[in-house]
């Protein structure tokens, strides 16, 4: 208990502190040390498991005053985790441990409810009567490094995690013909979109049902076409959307008028069908096909002197690339920011002489790419990680435009000329073996005239 002390002697709070948010879920952002700074020297650990469940310690003290930790796990339930505790005693330390001592003794319940990602409380029943029944608030103390929280879905995303990008479209249950019903679904690291859309219904309020729990209202309203209705969110939240707090991927969705199922169906992409709807614009984001290639270096703001990286966007007759290496940071995940979106983390590794991490788009999308679906043309791109900048510079608004100065094959600002290189020296190779050839006859022309020479002499 004295690390807890010190770590709040230490001004620690403000380094594991988060942006507010509404309450939303509990996710593996919320992984940490939490207590109550009126009684501090005791507190929670907390620890949240794939699979959405959570596992948390008590360290506290009895009415005697000794030291007393407890233990518990359970399904999180939105932005609650609901614990019967055990309190584990009757072993010895060291040499002397032997786990057939422990007893693990019913506490009681404990509920911990967190307000946001920096605040909640903790409330108790227990079955000893020296512990009783209470409350008190908690705040966050500590937070895993490079790691964020918005209390939304996409905080459970890894960099490994695939991309995934489909639509689903719904079961006709209304018997109206002609309506119709879609859900998109899209994930990539560091962010989570999902959208529901009704059209060709009467003018009216829809709620919308994921798993049994009411999530939002549909509101459909007259449109040129007829009728439509849409409701959309997103992790982290964007102002016009609503908070992602639940995860919708192999959830029942169902569109209800009242008691009335009106759509159904469930949110997975073996349920979407084959190929892009024709007017999914899933890809309109990406720049377009074409023959250049631009390069820049990104500006180092000064956290860490020794960073550096590089941003470069090749467009090709069937592919654009976009393509992000940072160099010289410490260990760990950061952010990329392109144009004020979260577009990915890039991972820092360890490599002979230093350190680097790259991230990788591409439209159409490959095996170990993500899919290009944004324009980094004329945007700010930044380096970021908990908030912090660290390397940033903003991407040329033409093809064909950039500062990097050792690409080979380009002209004298150091861009591409739009030809690719390998033909280029193929094209030299040529004009060597024409050159090459020339010679050869010339030598045979001259070896003919010797002959007829020696010839005439004879």
């Amino acid at each position: 208990m004295k690390l807890i002390k010190t770590l709040t002697l230490a001004g620690l709070m403000s380094v594991a502190s988060f942006t507010a948010a509404q309450s939303g879920m509990i996710t593996g952002g919320f992984t940490g040390n939490w207590f109550n700074a009126d009684t501090s020297g005791q507190g929670f650990q907390l620890q949240v498991m794939p699979g959405g469940q959570a596992v948390a310690f008590w360290f506290t003290y009895d009415a005697d005053g000794n030291q007393v930790w407890l233990i518990g796990n359970n399904d999180i339930k939105g932005n609650r985790l609901e614990m019967d505790m055990l309190r584990p005693v009757g072993a010895r330390f060291g040499a002397n441990f032997d786990p057939n001592d422990v007893n693990l003794q019913p506490f009681g319940q404990v509920v911990l409810t967190f307000d946001d990602c920096n605040k909640g409380t903790v409330s108790w029943e227990s079955n000893d009567a020296q512990f009783g029944s209470g409350s008190m608030p908690l705040e966050r103390l500590t937070a895993s490094a490079g790691v964020s929280c918005t209390a939304s879905v996409a905080d459970n995303r890894s960099g490994t995690d695939p991309v995934m990008d489909f639509r689903v479209w719904l079961t006709n249950d209304s018997g109206i013909a002609g309506a119709e019903a879609k859900a998109d679904y899209e994930s990539r690291p560091g962010r989570v979109e999902f959208d529901v859309e009704v059209e060709d219904v009467p003018v009216g309020d829809y709620t919308l049902m994921v798993d049994g729990v009411e999530r939002g209202t549909i509101q459909v309203q007259a449109s040129d076409d007829g009728t439509e209705g849409e409701i959309e969110f997103s992790s982290p939240q964007d102002d016009s959307d609503l908070l992602l707090d639940f995860e919708p991927l192999g959830a029942l969705i169902e569109i209800m008028d009242g008691s009335t199922v009106m759509f159904s169906g469930i949110v997975d992409p073996a349920f979407a069908p084959p190929g892009d709807d024709d007017d999914d614009d899933d890809d309109s984001g990406a720049p377009g096909f074409g023959s250049s290639e631009t390069k820049i270096n990104l500006t180092n703001v000064g956290p860490d002197p020794d960073a550096s990286g590089d941003a470069e966007l090749e467009q090709h007759a069937s592919r654009v690339e976009f393509d992000v290496e940072i160099e010289d940071l410490d260990l760990g995940s950061y952010e990329l920011w392109v144009g004020g979106e979260l577009r990915a983390e890039i991972e820092v590794i360890q490599v002979d002489g230093g350190t680097e991490g790259e991230v990788e788009f591409r439209n159409p999308v490959e095996p170990g790419k993500l899919l290009l679906d944004f324009d980094p043309l004329g945007q700010l791109i930044t380096i970021e990680q908990n908030g912090t900048i660290f390397l940033s510079a903003e991407f040329p608004s033409t093809p064909g435009v950039g500062d990097d100065d050792d690409d080979e094959g380009s002209d004298d600002n150091g861009n591409d000329d739009g030809n690719n290189d390998d033909d280029d020296d193929d094209d030299d190779d040529d004009d060597d073996e024409d050159e090459d050839d020339e010679d050869e006859d010339e030598d045979e022309d001259d070896e003919d005239d010797d002959e007829d020479d020696d010839g005439d002499d004879d």
